[in-house]
């Protein structure tokens, strides 16, 4: 009879240690699985910065306003995009410049214009604008060893129109064509075009940030007057590394990545993953 007993105790014992094993396998992998996908959410956010500058009318019918879609704003109010310098010309060795960010509608997002309007893109000289108490000119570089703004170094905004002549920035001056054609609306399909942002005097260029005040101008193609966005920021990265571009860097224009908000979607695999992390803790 005590065997008997024994035997039952020690098959119930061995019983509740194996659903104790199956049950940590399956938190063990969930806990995996979730810490996979707060990676993604987290690289998602990271790429999400990379998008195009997606804009539109507030009202087509009767527009008054042209709308920026971006959830990322610097502590100026100012909307931000950030892009890198890469290889601009692979047949020229140490070309830098870029075309991102582009610029582009969205019609099933009702960011959309009327057909024929066309569309540009305006530097602006942060030094003057009075959207920003932080730019120091038409170039705002970023000195990572004085940690300072700085109005210096040369950019060109070209764009694929044969009839406009290339902007070149230099610091606080601007000669070329102020207005860079980016593309017309055709009303049926998206609009997604872009500049290039080229880099000069690249051997001596220094690394850092480079940001860029910008505007969109929309000239209608119904004669009614031209509507211009809100300025919007885009910072180029420059030979930085990733930990002081989007610390010191993106701070010295007013931008703070620790600040971005996720989306619901990221912030419900971020929840399921800590959930899992502390279920774990606590056996």
């Amino acid at each position: 009879m005590m065997d008997a007993l024994k035997h039952l105790i020690n098959f119930k014992i061995h019983l509740q240690q194996k659903r104790c094993r199956k049950t940590y396998i399956i938190m063990r992998r969930f806990t995996i699985f979730s810490a996979v996908m707060i990676a993604a959410c987290l690289s998602q956010s990271a790429l999400a910065q990379h998008s195009d500058v997606e804009f539109g009318f507030d009202n087509p019918a009767n527009p008054t306003a042209i709308i920026l879609e971006n959830d990322d704003v610097s502590s100026e109010g100012i909307q931000f995009w950030e892009a890198d310098f890469g290889v601009l010309d692979p047949a020229i060795p140490g070309d830098f410049g870029t075309d991102d960010p582009g610029f582009a509608t969205a019609i099933g997002e009702g960011l959309q214009l009327n057909p024929g309007d066309n569309v540009f893109v305006r530097p602006l000289n942060a030094a003057t604008h009075p959207s920003s108490s932080l730019g120091v000119g038409y170039v705002n570089y970023y000195n990572p060893t004085t940690q300072l703004l700085e109005a210096a170094n040369r950019i060109a905004v070209t764009d694929e129109s044969l009839g406009t002549v290339d902007l070149v920035l230099d610091g606080a001056t601007a000669t070329g064509d102020p207005l860079q054609f980016v593309g017309t609306f055709d009303g049926v399909s998206d609009l997604d075009e872009h500049v290039i942002f080229d880099l000069l005097d690249d051997a001596t260029a220094p690394d850092g940030a480079y940001g860029l005040l910008l505007e969109i101008e929309v000239q209608q193609a119904n004669g009614s007057p031209a509507i211009v966005s809100d300025p919007l920021w885009v910072v180029f990265n420059h030979n930085l590394s990733e930990e002081v571009f989007e610390g010191p860097a993106l701070a010295a224009f007013g931008i703070d990545e620790g600040a971005a908000i996720p989306e619901p979607s990221s912030l419900a695999f971020l929840f399921g993953g800590a959930t899992c992390m502390v279920l774990r803790r606590r056996r």
